[in-house]
């Protein structure tokens, strides 16, 4: 009776599929929150803000446009 509760035979193998079970239920977790709209408005908003070009001068309205675009720079 004592081999059974020493042979650690199949440990790994149950320890790789809790994990699996753990990363599975994560990932559940994640695709329920980025389903909400407030998430998609809020990542949307990101993504949009990120893909904007600036304008040229720094997008200053009246900015110079060319080699000297700084503060120092004479008409």
């Amino acid at each position: 009776m004592t081999e059974i509760w020493t042979d650690e035979e199949g440990a790994s193998t149950a320890e790789y599929a809790i994990v699996t079970m753990a990363a599975v239920a994560i990932a559940g977790v994640l695709v329920a929150v980025m389903r909400s709209g407030s998430v998609q408005s809020l990542l949307q908003g990101i993504i949009e803000k990120a893909l904007q070009t600036p304008s040229p001068g720094g997008g200053a309205p009246g900015a110079r446009v060319g080699r000297c675009g700084g503060p120092r720079c004479r008409p």
